[in-house]
This record gives structure tokens, C-alpha cells and sequence, in this order.
């Protein structure tokens, strides 16, 4: 990364895409385990749901679940999971920023709790220089790239340098938020809003859009 360029970084949910994406990647491993008559899958998929739902397990237990019947999925899926979701749910304004510092020839990533395995696509299809993810380890460990976890793996791939412009709609950024010398609070719900307002270090740097 040349370090007379800016450094950039997106959150995806939320941010960049106006939908939760996670959600949307079960109900296509349901629809796809369904229209292949994988009921091995979806009853494996449909009792984490269940699990989910009655607190049985934790919302990483069910993103571990949902990985680990990820793994087998062939490219074409993937990538067709991930066009539609650009296609369909993109944000214009966090887009057009995007194709600007792409122009600009700044160094842009995308960190994100979502999943790798379709998050590396979103970022391949938009030119993304890297993507930073939720993922198994070299251990088998899952880790989940959020709030602190994310906030530590940005600073450690940018050598130490902070973040020139980020991108986000949350407050479980803040701590990425605290890195960076521009905000662009995108789509934030009254609460987030209202937490990353206290922050009085962060205020000066936060822009606020609606689109």
C-alpha cells in the first residue's frame, strides 16, 4: 500500500449494501439445499435457525453452522449471490464514493462481519483491493471481523496508518471509527446515531447520509 494514498475502508451491511446480507445468504443455502434435495443441509441449516431463535445458541454459533454447509458451494453460486446483491441493493451514494477514490487510485478495502466466503466476491466484482472478513483461522477458530476484532485487523493490514475515509451505518464500528480522520455515517438508525454522537472526538469528522 503506497502511503501517499489515501486509505479507504468499507463496512458492508448496512453500508454499502442497504440489506443485511447474511440473512439473505440462508435463505439462498435453504432455496439451493431444497431445489438439490440436499435435506441433509437444510435440516442442518433450519434446526440452527430454530436454535437461533429460542437462544439456544449464539448468533457466531449460527454464523459457524452456516459456514461450515458453505463450504462445498460451487463458484457460480456464489458469484450469482453476490451480483444480485449489487444489482439490487447497492448503495448509490457509498457506490459512487467508491468509483471515485477507485479513480483516485486510493487503497480500498472492505471489512465486514459477513461471511468471507461471498464477502471476497462483493469485493472482487467492485475492484476492492482487499477484503477483511469473518472467517475460519488456521486453527479452525472462527473469527468474527467486529468492533474490536475488525478495528484491530484494519490497523494491522494498513502497517499502522489510519483510516483516511470510512464508511459505515453502525455504532459497533466505533472502534474503527476512532481510526479515521473522515466518517460517513450512512443510513444510521436513531440509535447508532445517537450512540456515535457522544463520541465528542468523533464528531467533527462524521458526515451523515441519508440516500
Amino acid at each position: 500500500m503506497q502511503k501517499n494514498k489515501n486509505f479507504v475502508v468499507y463496512d458492508l451491511d448496512g453500508t454499502l449494501i442497504r440489506s443485511n446480507t447474511f440473512h439473505r445468504w440462508i435463505v439462498a443455502l435453504i432455496i439451493r439445499s431444497l431445489c438439490e434435495l440436499n435435506f441433509k443441509k437444510f435440516f442442518k441449516i433450519f434446526s440452527a435457525l430454530i436454535a437461533r431463535a429460542t437462544n439456544s445458541i449464539s448468533h457466531k454459533d449460527l454464523k459457524i453452522i452456516i459456514e461450515k454447509n458453505s463450504l462445498d458451494l460451487d463458484d457460480a453460486f456464489v458469484n450469482k449471490f453476490a451480483s444480485r446483491l449489487i444489482q439490487k441493493n447497492i448503495s448509490s451514494f457509498c457506490i459512487h464514493k467508491l468509483m471515485l477514490h477507485i479513480e483516485n487510485g486510493d487503497h480500498v478495502i472492505l471489512a465486514t462481519a459477513a461471511p468471507l466466503v461471498y464477502a471476497k466476491i462483493i469485493a472482487q466484482l467492485l475492484d476492492f483491493d482487499s477484503v477483511l472478513a469473518s472467517k475460519f483461522d488456521s486453527s479452525g477458530s472462527y473469527i468474527e471481523c467486529m468492533k474490536d476484532i475488525k478495528a484491530s485487523q484494519i490497523l494491522q493490514y494498513s502497517g499502522g496508518r489510519g483510516i483516511n475515509f470510512f464508511y459505515s451505518d453502525h455504532s459497533d464500528d466505533l472502534c474503527s471509527m476512532r481510526l479515521a480522520k473522515s466518517i460517513f455515517l450512512i443510513n444510521p438508525t436513531s440509535l447508532s446515531l445517537s450512540i456515535v454522537s457522544k463520541e465528542l472526538d468523533l464528531a467533527p469528522k462524521i458526515k451523515v447520509v441519508y440516500d
